[in-house]
């Protein structure tokens, strides 16, 4: 069935669209549906496997991962792309929310001051991580965690990294940094 891709919203009707998961097997076919129903966009949060639904007549977001409360996500390159996360961020301004739901922590009850807490806090880290990355000339996502994500615990930075690499990801489509391989996270970053 050539329209069966797991991870790409198919069209069935005029007001529904099919996503298949990635888990064929033999009580599963060629994986599970998800169905989304309705003619508004979702939001995607930081993958692309991630989804927000909005329950208008509560004005509720059941956000996932893409927002928590108690702490922010982690963007995991390749397929965490920090600039489409950042650009859904912007785009949960435009909704009319009471609250948030997140898959983590308590509902989020002023919900554009959370969204407006995260995006200061990634722009503000992608400036530290464009800072330490011009200091240092060149250098590795390992090189600059710590300089980084120092108001982390040290024991945490194997997680920070993942983020980092989609920060640089960021700046090197922004035309602010280059690697000798975007693609890998133990390459060698420039600013440019």
């Amino acid at each position: 069935m050539p329209d069966l891709v797991p991870g790409v919203a198919r069209a069935i009707s005029p007001l529904v669209r099919r996503i298949l998961a990635p888990n064929p097997g033999v009580f599963t076919g060629p994986g599970t549906n998800t169905y989304l129903v309705g003619i508004d966009e979702v939001v995607q949060g930081h993958a692309s496997n991630h989804l927000c639904f909005l329950l208008e007549a509560e004005q509720l977001l059941f956000s996932g991962d893409h927002i928590m409360n108690g702490s922010t996500v982690v963007i995991r390159p390749p397929d965490g792309d920090m600039a489409v996360y950042l650009d859904q961020l912007e785009r949960l301004r435009t909704l009319r929310l009471r609250a948030i739901a997140p898959g983590h922590g308590d509902v989020i009850d002023e919900p554009i001051a959370k969204v407006d807490e995260y995006l200061t806090h990634r722009r503000a880290r992608e400036a530290k991580v464009l800072d330490r990355l011009r200091r240092a000339d060149t250098a590795t996502v390992a090189d600059l965690v710590p300089s980084v994500y120092d108001d982390v615990p040290e024991e945490r930075h194997w997680i920070a990294a993942s983020s980092l690499w989609a920060h640089l990801r960021k700046l090197a489509a922004d035309g602010l940094a280059t690697s000798s391989d975007v693609d890998a996270d133990d390459s060698t970053w420039y600013a440019a």
